[in-house]
């Protein structure tokens, strides 16, 4: 089909959509929400085609600043780098299809190993460099990598978890070399035959492009497992950064919020800053004011440990086009008042999955609610009751999504797989939530985080929403403690504000006097020093209640 009948298909869908359009496009008699305009991309372009010719259109723009050490790196260094590691791997024997582990934080070489990968058809496998070698060898022992790319402080964890993994793959370091490790450097060379490197060609469709970490909030971290199509598919339709965006890039790059900050910032031609330090709100606005940044994905805890932090000004958050705040629910007031920083752009809700490729949602432009937003470009939705019935607006149930391109499944567990995707190929999100008659999504909780007590239902984070504003708190977790008869008691775990003198009675009254009577903390408040979470900025919920268990035992730390 040629680009203008499909461009043409494109425009009279459009029309058809707009004319038809009622309340987020919603059919009444199917009980589905959905957008209905096609996507207008070729299904069979591989990620290394997308980015390598992006790479040579904007060769003499930079590419990456790494904040550490003030080095920059323009788009033809990055093409020239990805393509020698590319055809070094392959001399070396190196085929597709492989797995090939990353275990790195954001260091200057990431980004080109990585396209590298893409570029021969490999398999980058994402490891979080917060595992230790209980999940890390056996990590190694399903996917069977052929090669480990891992910072040299990593070195002996990574050859530990192989040897009990029984596997000899070969290991290049980031930032030095330690035992029986190679460089990366080593990987650098030419080749002289960079000019007629052709990326290996793939089925967009079903070939795996990458395997991703699920967030782990409940449980063990899971191996997601991504087509071309479904990643390229989601940057796509994530139209949020143009060629002039600055993009600040702080988490490491096993979370899929990095690869779509890497992605977009590729495939678009912007300019993107990464650093290795952890974050403080110190270093993030040092960043932001120092390289302009316009474009940024943040978990809600930075965002409120920003407003605490007392260092917020509109001159430093100026440059500021577009936040993007995700991974769990955002306090609406901490958002409106974050917002009253930014004079020239946006902080607002955004939702997506590992398993989606992307984002799903964004409430761009804001729309004032406390929205997630409405549902992107190819993507339909719908709402399943306790009953197992789609309902309609302003009904709330569990949250389902379908995208154009399926979700391959989880690496080695077809049994949880099939535990996600429904007969029609939806993808159950774990989230519930309604959406309301102008096609806004509201979520109200996880299906799994919700407490129980004595029959009555509700969302810990509504509790953690209305703590975390107050002046005194730092962080805060709600869960629950089980008890055969009431079901859920629940319980905070408070950190306190330094110089703070709030206690357990203030917090318990706090609560009290704004919730119904089964939202009390009837099992008690604990001062902990820190609320576990992965880093992603997400609450570690299993930990957290193993912590809450301890201390209503007494031996709270």
């Amino acid at each position: 089909m040629s680009f203008k009948i499909r461009a043409f298909i494109l425009f009279f869908a459009f029309c058809i959509c707009n004319i038809a359009g009622n309340g987020g496009n919603f059919d009444e008699n199917t009980k589905l929400w959905g957008n209905c305009v096609p996507e207008l991309h070729n299904s069979e372009t591989s990620i290394a085609h997308m980015a390598l010719s992006a790479m040579k259109k904007n060769g003499a723009k930079v590419a990456q600043i790494n904040a550490d050490t003030g080095k920059q790196l323009k788009y033809k260094d990055l093409f020239e780098i990805t393509v020698r590691v590319a055809q070094n791997l392959q001399n070396r024997g190196y085929k597709p299809k492989q797995m090939f582990g990353f275990m790195v934080k954001n260091s200057e070489a990431v980004a080109a190993l990585m396209f590298a990968a893409f570029a021969m058809g490999a398999i980058p496998d994402m490891c979080s460099v917060t595992l230790g070698k209980e999940d890390l060898a056996p990590i190694f022992e399903r996917s069977k990598p052929s090669v480990i790319f891992c910072d040299v402080e990593f070195y002996d964890l990574v050859r530990e978890s192989l040897r009990e993994a029984g596997s000899n793959a070969k290991i290049f370091t980031l930032n030095g070399e330690k035992g029986d490790s190679e460089s990366v450097e080593a990987l650098f060379q030419k080749t002289g035959k960079e000019t007629r490197f052709i990326p290996t060609k793939v089925d967009g469709i079903n070939d795996v492009a990458i395997k991703m970490c699920s967030s782990g909030t409940t449980g063990t971290s899971k191996g997601v497992l991504l087509s071309h199509a479904a990643l390229i598919s989601g940057i796509l339709r994530t139209k949020v950064v143009d060629t002039n965006s600055v993009i600040l890039n702080m988490n490491s790059i096993d979370w899929i919020t990095s690869l779509i900050a890497l992605l977009l910032a590729t495939f678009n031609g912007a300019k993107r800053v990464i650093t290795e330090k952890p974050y403080t709100p110190e270093w993030q606005l040092q960043l932001i004011e120092k390289y302009k940044i316009s474009f940024l994905i943040t978990p809600p805890y930075q965002m409120v440990s920003n407003l605490k932090s007392g260092l917020l000004s509109k001159k430093k958050l100026s440059s500021i086009r577009l936040q993007l705040v995700c991974g769990t629910k955002v306090p609406f007031d901490a958002l409106n008042e974050y917002n009253s920083y930014l004079t020239n752009g946006s902080a607002v809700n955004s939702y997506g999955t590992s398993e989606m490729a992307s984002f799903l949602t964004i409430d761009y432009p804001k729309s004032g609610k406390d929205t997630i937003g409405k549902l992107l470009n190819g993507l339909n939705l719908k709402i399943i009751d306790e009953n197992g019935n789609r309902v309609g607006i302003d009904m709330d149930g569990e949250i389902y999504v379908k995208s154009s391109y399926k979700f391959i499944g989880y690496h080695g567990r077809n049994d949880l797989t099939r535990e996600v995707i429904d007969d029609e190929g939806f993808y159950r999100t774990g989230d519930i939530g309604h959406v309301d008659r102008d096609g806004n999504i509201f979520i109200v909780g996880r299906a799994k985080d919700l407490l129980k007590y004595c029959s009555k239902k509700f969302a810990p984070s509504d509790i953690e929403s209305f703590l975390i504003k107050s002046p005194d708190i730092e962080n805060v977790c709600v869960t629950g403690i089980p008890d055969d008869l009431a079901g859920d008691i629940p319980v905070a775990l408070v950190v306190r504000k330094t110089n703070s003198r709030i206690s357990e009675n203030d917090i318990y009254q706090m609560v009290a006097n704004q919730f119904p009577d089964h939202y009390k903390l009837r099992a008690g408040v604990f001062f902990v020093n820190s609320i576990p979470r992965n880093n992603a900025g997400k609450i570690l919920r299993r930990q957290a209640q193993d912590i809450a268990l301890s201390c209503a035992k007494g031996r709270c730390e």
